[in-house]
């Protein structure tokens, strides 16, 4: 049984200075550290700066990227921490992948005598299955309420407050004279246009279509492996999953990101890189989508089921497989007209396909919903789940 009744509200009014932070003088101990912190830095001669995702809950954004901008140190970011600072920045280097990444970047990493390393997550789909820790001996890391210097914990220590004092008292004339790793930028080569879509070549592809502003977000699977290629235009924020690996989620993160970017920025877009099974668990929200008339690119990577369950377990399993759906009908099913459904609905299984579809006037203008659907193999993959792939692969053959 349930009884409605109305009930009388008001806005609670609170002072400014209730919501934020009380700030503590250091301690006398945390002063010392500070002062052995900087002269980590000062005398440094492989340094490097490592972003991850938990630096949102430190609050010192700001300061990190003062810190990147001012030291001109090699940095890189977890997937988690992609969209956190600039990577227009000529010292910024992207998403770092252990040794599934360029060995140059793997070897300075390994070899590197001081890492700054802010916001740190450790699950091990964020750190590649455990191959994008830094060596803890050489690391400073900063998580919410603790800094730990070389293995030592110190707690209850603000550490937003620690790196404002490391900033304001920092003297650039007194680092170490670095040689900055020579990491080639170089995308893979051009493919012909007659190519069949590939993991390996289509994010690098399709990566100049961003723009500032942008919201990108990738779905778990073979889209959040592949989008730590992209490389963001100045102001794009970025989504993936790093922990909990829950499927469909990124559709409906796409719709709550989009509704959020328009009431805070006015018309902007979001690009949504997802699964054909991810898409099956929450695809209704894409109604909601064009209900709210919202600027959105989903681009569909058609790979005949689960290819990240796939490479996990169960390669040639039956209950990897999904029951496929005519993509084509999506957008007229949710509520567009059949006009525009058809215009805002692309196929690709070649690189030629593909680039019809990101030249299109629909998706250079890019109001409203549109969907590109990419076609791959159902066991083409990068990375870790490449990784994963290959050891199932090579069990079936020893047994």
């Amino acid at each position: 049984l349930m009884i409605w009744f109305q009930c009388r509200s008001q806005r609670l009014i609170l002072r400014r200075g209730l919501l934020s932070a009380r700030r503590r003088p250091l301690l006398r101990s945390a002063r010392r550290r500070l002062t052995r912190s900087l002269q980590r830095i000062y005398s440094a001669t492989k340094p490097l700066i490592y972003v991850d995702g938990e630096s949102r809950s430190i609050g010192a954004i700001d300061e990190i990227n003062k810190l990147i901008n001012t030291t001109n140190w090699p940095t890189w970011t977890t997937a988690f921490g992609k969209g956190l600072i600039s990577e227009e920045l000529p010292n910024v280097h992207g998403v770092y992948l252990a040794d599934d990444g360029d060995k140059v970047s793997h070897d300075y990493f390994k070899s590197s005598d001081l890492i700054l390393f802010f916001g740190p997550h450790m699950s091990n789909i964020n750190t590649g299955i455990f191959k994008a820790i830094p060596e803890e001996n050489v690391t400073v890391s900063f998580s919410p309420g603790q800094i730990k210097i070389a293995g030592e914990v110190i707690r209850d220590v603000d550490p937003r407050q620690y790196l404002q004092k490391i900033v304001s008292q920092f003297d650039s004339s007194k680092l170490a004279k670095i040689e900055s790793p020579a990491i080639a930028t170089k995308a893979p080569a051009e493919p012909s246009p007659s190519d069949a879509l590939s993991q390996a070549q289509f994010y690098h592809y399709v990566n100049p279509m961003f723009r500032r502003g942008d919201i990108v977000l990738t779905e778990t699977g073979t889209a959040a492996t592949g989008g730590k290629a992209f490389k963001l235009p100045q102001g794009c924020s970025y989504f993936t999953c790093v922990t909990w690996l829950s499927i469909g989620y990124m559709l409906p993160a796409t719709l709550g990101a989009a509704l959020a970017q328009r009431d805070m920025q006015g018309s902007q877009r979001a690009v949504l890189f997802i699964g054909d099974g991810s898409l099956q668990m929450t695809a209704q929200e894409i109604s909601t989508m064009i209900k709210q008339k919202l600027n959105v690119i989903i681009f569909v990577i058609n790979n005949n089921g689960y290819t990240i369950e796939r490479a996990i377990h169960g390669r040639n399993a039956d209950y990897n497989d999904i029951s496929p759906w005519n993509h084509q009908h999506a957008l007229g099913l949710f509520g567009l007209s059949r006009e525009d459904a058809s215009k805002r609905y692309f196929s690709a299984k070649t690189f030629a396909e593909l680039r019809t579809a990101l030249d299109s006037k629909v998706v250079q203008d890019s109001e409203g919903v549109t969907m590109v659907e990419v076609f791959m193999g159902q066991e083409d993959c990068t990375g870790e789940l490449k990784e994963l792939l290959d050891r199932q692969m090579a069990r079936e053959k020893s047994q």
